[in-house]
């Protein structure tokens, strides 16, 4: 029994005289090192990790190929020498249709709520607006904004899906605004020209994220963020508005005006001017008089 045992170890040993050592660094396409990286040699079981620097150490069988696989990026199969620089391609299958959702992100398809997302380019750039809630105006379904009041700076009303009320909702029935996940009471107060991207959170199901302030729905906006090694660039654009009318109407500065007026509609007949707002008899034209003496 002796005998096959030392021929088994004699074997072993043979084995790993037989291995090589092979070493390497695994990057992206940027040449920023991958932590963590999974490097097997194919058909075995004997593998390791990328550390902290994206290097990596492995003993494999002479002509081994080995398989580097991380999340997020194409799996690569290269042949084992012994100074390896490996660069993984980014699986771009895996990042198309991300959607902002809550604190992070998820894949469009693996979400369970209704979300919209608009068009930034169309919906903003492309128009002369000051108020991102007047742009929003017809771009999604299912958002409803009106503009009771057509002032400049007037906030306007926000509905998702037809909401029309509640007996004891003290927030009204106005979807959550999230910008950069920091909640602000309107529209109005954000700049165009700053957002990068907006999802809509259309059904109650966002109050799984938000809670129960989100019940209505939420709107959430990103603003533009700088990146590495990018060239600044700068734009303009500019829009005048007046809050009062450049030319206002003139008006009699006393009660001459009204006088004549009465002294004009008794040569017709009339004892009596009347319109809309206002009604001068000789009465009215005795009450401006001692107003005017008295003030005017």
């Amino acid at each position: 029994m002796a005998a096959p045992t030392a021929l088994g170890s004699s074997l072993g040993i043979t084995e790993q005289l037989q291995n090589q050592s092979v070493s390497g660094i695994v990057t992206d396409a940027n040449g920023e090192p991958v932590i963590g990286a999974s490097i097997v040699e194919k058909g075995t079981a004997n593998g390791c990790i990328t550390d902290v620097d994206g290097r990596f150490t492995l003993d494999v069988k002479p002509g081994a190929v080995l398989k580097i696989s991380f999340v997020g990026f194409q799996t690569s199969e290269l042949k084992a020498t012994r100074n390896m620089r490996v660069v993984l391609k980014e699986d771009s299958e895996l990042l198309d249709e991300v959607v902002v959702v809550g604190y992070g992100s998820q894949k469009k398809v693996n979400l369970t709520g209704a979300v919209a997302n608009v068009d930034v380019q169309e919906a903003i750039a492309s128009r002369p607006v000051t108020d991102i809630a007047k742009a929003l105006q017809g771009i999604t379904p299912g958002l409803s904004i009106t503009t009771n009041v057509g002032g400049i700076g007037v906030d306007s009303n926000i509905k998702l899906r037809g909401a029309t009320g509640s007996l004891s909702a003290t927030e009204g029935t106005s979807p959550l605004i999230l910008v950069d996940n920091v909640e602000v009471p309107s529209l109005s107060l954000v700049n165009p020209d700053d957002i990068a991207s907006i999802s809509v959170l259309k059904d109650a199901a966002s109050a799984s994220i938000y809670g129960t302030r989100a019940a209505w729905g939420v709107v959430l906006i990103t603003t533009k963020t700088g990146k590495k090694n990018d060239k600044p660039r700068v734009s303009y654009s500019n829009n005048f508005s007046w809050s009062t009318p450049t030319v206002m109407p003139q008006v009699a500065k006393s009660y001459e005006g009204a006088q004549a007026m009465l002294l004009a509609a008794k040569r017709n007949g009339a004892s009596t001017v009347s319109s809309i707002g206002y009604n001068v008899d000789e009465l009215a034209v005795e009450k401006m008089r001692e107003w005017y003496d008295t003030y005017g």
